[in-house]
């Protein structure tokens, strides 16, 4: 128990120290903010003990949580390679709007790695690492973008939610015709809870920092992320 007991400890001092930094990053004056409200459904299952599949759907409130500005519709298919390591391939659509611009509507293809490097007494750590090739109606380049996740899950005792916290940084591989500058795009830090409904179902919410580094102005989001997971 004292092993276990550590264990936990351990990881939750470290899931407290991946976003630190990243959250406590303060503000310039030139950085334009904003509140926001994420909300998504995901689903994870699997087709045999060796091909998953995995989808998902996700609404935003833009401005104050006053504004619909973002919808994206995810899906993928991938292979077991082994039990910790999967390898999938999907698609991706979405459509955005900015005040005082029209809907813009993105079609992504993407391959993806998904890794759990620790699995142990509920405790879970797994990362992501995804490259997306980009397409835009008012453009006529493919953008190359590389998404790197890593997560960790410590749960914070028997019939409790568990703590949740992640970092993912957005690096675009070229520029583009359409406005996509090479280099740095972004960093998402969040920390919150899961609920556990049942068996197959999870609520998690929390709070999520978005730094984008945009022209003319940075943008840092303040988000409320909630999703609703389902692994069947």
């Amino acid at each position: 128990m004292k092993v276990a007991s550590g264990f936990m400890a351990t990881n939750l001092t470290s899931a407290l120290a991946i976003p630190a930094l990243f959250l406590s990053m303060p503000a310039s004056a030139q950085t334009q903010q904003d509140t926001q409200l994420w909300t998504a459904v995901t689903v994870n299952g699997k087709l045999t003990d060796t091909l998953v599949y995995a989808a998902d759907g996700q609404f935003r409130l833009f401005d104050g949580l006053s504004r619909y500005g973002h919808t994206v519709l995810r899906g993928s298919i991938g292979i077991r390679v082994v039990p910790d390591l999967t390898i999938s391939v999907g698609y991706a659509h979405s459509n955005s709007n900015r005040v005082g611009q029209a809907w813009i509507a993105e079609d992504r293809a993407f391959e993806q790695f998904n890794w759990t490097i620790v699995q142990r007494s509920g405790v879970g750590l797994t990362t992501r690492g995804r490259l997306e090739e980009r397409w835009l109606e008012n453009g006529h380049e493919t953008g190359w973008r590389y998404r790197q996740l890593i997560r960790l899950s410590v749960p914070l005792g028997d019939h409790a939610p568990a703590l949740v916290v992640s970092e993912e940084s957005f690096i675009n591989l070229n520029a583009t015709d359409w406005g996509v500058r090479s280099g740095f795009d972004q960093h998402r830090g969040m920390i919150g809870l899961a609920f556990p409904l049942n068996d197959v179902s999870t609520l998690e919410a929390g709070y999520q920092m978005q730094y984008i580094n945009a022209q003319p102005r940075d943008r840092l989001n303040h988000i409320i992320p909630i999703t609703l997971a389902f692994r069947l």
